[in-house]
């Protein structure tokens, strides 16, 4: 198993001043995370999700939106296939950070997600694309009478309510590809043909997304960070279990 990426999602109830209001503290969390602020350009009438502001940091980004303060992380090569150390180092790096951006009491926090990619390789030498490593979860996860060859494309979506959080669950197949472009000199683009690059792994990739919209009293911002990455610790060392998925994961 490898993380892939964590992210992690403080929502707080929409303020369209938050870019200006925390002018002076996204500038002081660029320097502390050494990273670099991006201004992005939306059009006035785009989702409130999507950044308005992004800071790159050296392991990934830090994005605000109208109504939310998100990190994507990849974690380093060294813990990428360690779950604990990797969700670790997520949260500190968020735990940092939220603790400035909320200090005044603004904006108004509202819930917490943590989301994981986990990419399970395949260990069968005779499973060579996303289809083949996903064709036993179609199996077992449904009473489709297909014939498994006769697959073309299989994902599953599905969440459930436990313990006072959202748990949601997304299951497909992957494949990842290797090839080396060289741009001829004095060109500034070449084509390329993804068909034709070999691949180098394939499995199943699982999404982990746990997060505590259903509270009817919200938690301090902090607080109730370290609740939903228990929570998610929880839903992972259950993970196969829950997904029926024992013998193939």
């Amino acid at each position: 198993m490898r993380v892939e990426r964590v992210e992690i999602v403080s929502t707080f109830r929409q303020r369209t001043s938050v870019i200006l209001e925390k002018g002076p503290a996204f500038s002081a969390l660029a320097t502390k995370l050494r990273g670099q602020i991006v201004n992005v350009s939306v059009p006035s009438k785009a989702p409130p999700e999507l950044a308005r502001l992004v800071i790159r940091i050296e392991r990934g980004v830090f994005q605000v939106g109208l109504n939310r303060f998100q990190f994507v992380v990849q974690p380093p090569t060294h813990i990428e296939r360690n779950y604990q150390e990797s969700i670790a180092f997520a949260a500190n790096l968020a735990r940092n950070s939220l603790a400035d951006l909320y200090q005044d009491g603004l904006p108004e926090f509202q819930w917490t997600g943590v989301v994981t990619a986990l990419n399970f390789p395949a260990s069968h030498p005779e499973v060579v694309s996303h289809l083949d490593a996903v064709r036993p979860v179609f199996g077992r996860l449904t009473k489709l009478d297909w014939p498994l060859n006769d697959l073309a494309n299989f994902s599953l979506q599905v969440g459930r309510e436990s313990n006072g959080f959202y748990r949601n669950y997304t299951v497909a197949g992957y494949s990842m590809k290797e090839m080396k472009v060289t741009v001829p000199a004095g060109q500034r683009s070449v084509k390329v043909d993804l068909a034709a690059a070999d691949v180098t792994e394939s499995g199943i990739g699982v999404l982990l997304d746990v997060n505590s919209r259903p509270a009817k009293r919200p938690l301090p911002p902090l607080q109730d960070l370290e609740r939903v990455v228990a929570e998610h610790q929880a839903a992972f060392g259950t993970l196969v279990g829950d997904l029926n998925l024992t013998g193939i994961l």
